[in-house]
């Protein structure tokens, strides 16, 4: 049995705790660049969005994902399962995209002062919980190197784009 370097960053497992850490230091080097170049008042608004949108990612997590995660060994028809799961994860995102239209509609009619970052807040709502579906999803079917591909590219462009509102 071989224990050589190249192995060792080669296996799976390897790869999975890697994506662990592109996506959690991710994230902790965006609210830490958004820390430092945001007001209070503005970086309190960040944070409320993240939070949101945290909460919003628990419910898609509790109702589509986790059952995906456990469930995907037991079906023999597995492209059925997963075509249905992205069935599920539409719905829960057409839920966040009408919650929020409401809200809008609301702030509209009620003028609470949110509808500058209702739009683009809900926009990144939905793309964090459609990229944490597929993040789990490409775990799930054990396509690693798509999932690094991916991840990659959602941090450079994640962490560039916060790096370019520090300028």
């Amino acid at each position: 049995m071989k224990f050589g370097l190249k192995s060792t960053l080669f296996t799976d497992k390897t790869k999975v705790i890697l994506d662990q850490a592109l996506y959690s230091g991710t994230t902790f080097l965006t609210i830490l660049i958004f820390a430092r170049t945001l007001q209070a008042y503005d970086f309190g608004v960040f944070v409320s969005i993240q939070l949101y949108t945290f909460l919003l990612m628990s419910i898609s997590s509790a109702f589509v994902v986790q059952p995906m995660q456990v469930l995907y060994g037991t079906y023999k028809e597995n492209k059925s399962y997963l075509s249905a799961t992205v069935l599920m994860q539409l719905g829960v995102m057409l839920i966040t995209f009408f919650s929020v239209s409401i809200i809008y509609f609301l702030d509209r009619y009620y003028d609470f002062g949110w509808s500058m970052v209702l739009f683009p807040a809900g926009a990144y709502s939905i793309a964090t919980i459609l990229f944490d579906y597929v993040r789990k999803r490409l775990l799930v079917e054990n396509k690693m190197n798509k999932l690094l591909v991916i991840e990659s590219m959602v941090t450079f462009s994640q962490i560039a784009a916060a790096a370019i509102s520090y300028l």
